[in-house]
C-alpha cells in the first residue's frame, strides 16, 4: 500500500484518542515492556516493572535507551548512566584520564558501527566509550578552537554510509570526521554548519537528524532540510509549513523501513508523511492534523515488524495504528501508572520499551 493510502483513514480512527495535555509530572520513572494482547475495547495493557526499584537505586528520568551489538541495554538518565543485561540493572562509571567521569543529566545515547557508546550531555559535549575495549575520551566544546565541537548542548548524533559523524546541537550542526593517519594516530575534523551561512541549515536550534542513504534529514525548530553527504549540498523543504508561510518545528524525524517512507512528527503542525503516490511521485501527505491532538507535540514515531506504527504524544498516550488493517489502540498508560511516554525504543528482539512519567 502507498503511503497516501493511508492517511485518510487513520484521520477518523485518532479522532477517538484525542490526548488531554497534562501539567502533573511524577517523578517516578517505569521501563515498559508492551503486552501485545489487547483488551476488547481497543486498548493495550502493559506488562511494567520498575528495574530502578528492583535493583536498589532511587526513582531516575530516563532520557535515551540504546542496545549495543552483545544485546545489553543502555540507559541513559538524569543521575547517570546505567547498563541493563536482562534480569540485573548497574549503574556504570567511566574513567577519563584516570579520573571517575560522572556523566549526569545524559540527553541522549549513540551506538556507532565500532561498538563506541557516544553519550550526549549538555555540559561536556560528547563522551565516547568504546564496548570491546573500554578507552573512553571527549569531545568538548573551545571556543578558541574551531576544530571543536561548536556546542556541548547536544541533542542527537548519528552516522552515514561513509562513517562520518552527524551532531545535532542547539547552536548549529556539526560534522565530524575521524581518520587514522599513516603513524596509526587518530585524527579528526569537524565542518560546522551554521543558519547564518548562505544555502545552509534553517536554524542553529537542530531537534532531530535522519540517516536516509546518501542523505540526512535535520529538522530544527524553524523547518526541515537534507544535506547530501557526498557534497555537503543543502535541499530546503517548505511542503510542511503553514501555508508556506511560516515553517514548522520539527521534533522528530523516522523511517518506515518496511515502505521506506520518511515520517516527520513536528511540534505545532501534525505529523507528515514523504512517500510515494500512486504514480510513483514523492509528496510529502499530512497524516495527523495538530488539531487532532491538544499538545500538538508528537514526540515519538517507532515501526514494529507487523506493520504498525507507535505514535507517542508530549503529555498524552501513545496510539497503535496498524497500515494494513486501517485499525488504532491505544496504549493504557493509567494502569502502569503512568501519565506521558517520553520516549519509544524497539529492541533487536522487537520488544518495544518506554519510558514515561
Amino acid at each position: 500500500m502507498n503511503s497516501v493510502g493511508y492517511i485518510n483513514q487513520f484521520h477518523s480512527i485518532f479522532d477517538k484518542y484525542k490526548m488531554k495535555s497534562t501539567t502533573k509530572a511524577l517523578m517516578l520513572m517505569l521501563l515498559l515492556l508492551i503486552n501485545l494482547q489487547s483488551k476488547a475495547q481497543g486498548t493495550i495493557q502493559l506488562k511494567s516493572e520498575n528495574i530502578f526499584q528492583k535493583n536498589g537505586f532511587g526513582n531516575v528520568h530516563v532520557n535515551a535507551i540504546a542496545q549495543d551489538r552483545f544485546g545489553y541495554i543502555w540507559l541513559g538518565t538524569s543521575e547517570g548512566l546505567y547498563k541493563f543485561d536482562g534480569y540485573n540493572l548497574a549503574a556504570k562509571q567511566l574513567n577519563l584520564d584516570g579520573k571517575i567521569f560522572l556523566n549526569k543529566n545524559i540527553s541522549n545515547l549513540f551506538i556507532d558501527s565500532k561498538q563506541n557508546l557516544w553519550i550526549l550531555n549538555s555540559e561536556t559535549g560528547l563522551l565516547r566509550y568504546n564496548i570491546l575495549n573500554y578507552k573512553t575520551d571527549n569531545f568538548s566544546s573551545d571556543r578558541k578552537n574551531q576544530n571543536s565541537l561548536r556546542n556541548n548542548h547536544v541533542v542527537q548524533m548519528v552516522e552515514d554510509n561513509m562513517g562520518n559523524y552527524w551532531i545535532a546541537t542547539t547552536d548549529g550542526l556539526d560534522k565530524l570526521d575521524i581518520k587514522i593517519n599513516d603513524k596509526g594516530e587518530e585524527t579528526y575534523r569537524f565542518t560546522h554548519f551554521i543558519s547564518s551561512f548562505e544555502n545552509s541549515i534553517p536554524s542553529n536550534n537542530v531537534k532531530c537528524l535522519l540517516v536516509d542513504n546518501n542523505f540526512i534529514w535535520i529538522g530544527t525548530e524553524d523547518g526541515l532540510c537534507k544535506i547530501e553527504t557526498r557534497t555537503g549540498n543543502i535541499e530546503q523543504h517548505e511542503e510542511i509549513n503553514f501555508n508556506n508561510q511560516k515553517r514548522s518545528s520539527i521534533a522528530t524525524i523516522s523511517v518506515n523501513k518496511q515502505t521506506h517512507d520518511i515520517w516527520i512528527g513536528t511540534i505545532d503542525n501534525g505529523v507528515w508523511v514523504l512517500g510515494k503516490n500512486v504514480l510513483g511521485q514523492m509528496l510529502f501527505t499530512e497524516f495527523i492534523k495538530p488539531t487532532m491532538y491538544n499538545s500538538k507535540e508528537l514526540n515519538t514515531i517507532l515501526f514494529d515488524n507487523n506493520f504498525n506504527i507507535w505514535l507517542g504524544v508530549n503529555g498524552g498516550n501513545v496510539v497503535k495504528f496498524n497500515m494494513k488493517t486501517q485499525s488504532s489502540e491505544e496504549v493504557d498508560l493509567q494502569t502502569a501508572g503512568g501519565q506521558k511516554v517520553n520516549l519509544m525504543f524497539r529492541d533487536a528482539s522487537g520488544v518495544i520499551w518506554m519510558a514515561h512519567e
